[in-house]
C-alpha cells in the first residue's frame, strides 16, 4: 500500500486524491462544489471534511480569504468584542422572535418577552434579515 495513503471509512485514500480535495477546499469551494468537480456524492465530501475538523464553507465562507485576513492582524492588538452576549438560539426562540418581529413589535419588547439582552435580539434580527428570513418594516427595530 502507498505509504502516503490515508485510511478513509475502511478504504485507502491516496495522497493525490486527498490533496485534490484539500486544494479545492482551500480555494473556497463548499461540499457541493467539491463533490460536483470530483464526481462524488456530497456526503462523501461532508464526511471527509468533518473527519479533518474542517469547518463548512458557505456562500460567503471562503477559507483562504479568511485565513489571509487573519494573518495580517497582529494578535497582541486584537480585542474580542461582545463576549458577554449569548449568540446561541434554539429554533423555538427564533420562531418566537420572528413572529413578534412580523407582528411589528419593538425590538426591546421582543427582548423583554424572551428574557434576552436587547443586543442579542438585535443580532438575531440582523442574522435573519441577512439570510432573507425577515421582511422589511416601515419603522425598522422600533416596530409599528
Amino acid at each position: 500500500m502507498n505509504k502516503t495513503a490515508v485510511k478513509e471509512s475502511g478504504r485507502w485514500l491516496t495522497s493525490k486524491k486527498e490533496n485534490e480535495r484539500l486544494k479545492l477546499y482551500e480555494r473556497g469551494l463548499n461540499d457541493a462544489e467539491i463533490s460536483e468537480k470530483l464526481g462524488l456524492h456530497v456526503s462523501t465530501i461532508w464526511s471527509w471534511r468533518n473527519r479533518r475538523n474542517l469547518p463548512p464553507l458557505g456562500r460567503a465562507g471562503r477559507v483562504a480569504d479568511t485565513l489571509d485576513k487573519m494573518k495580517l492582524r497582529p494578535q497582541s492588538e486584537l480585542t474580542i468584542i461582545l463576549e458577554d452576549l449569548d449568540f446561541s438560539w434554539v429554533q423555538e426562540e427564533i420562531t418566537t422572535a420572528k413572529q413578534m418581529w412580523d407582528e411589528g413589535k419593538h425590538i426591546a419588547t421582543i427582548a423583554r418577552h424572551m428574557q434576552r439582552d436587547q443586543d442579542e435580539v438585535a443580532l438575531l434580527i440582523m442574522h435573519l434579515k441577512r439570510k432573507g428570513r425577515l421582511k422589511n418594516r416601515t419603522n425598522g427595530v422600533f416596530g409599528e
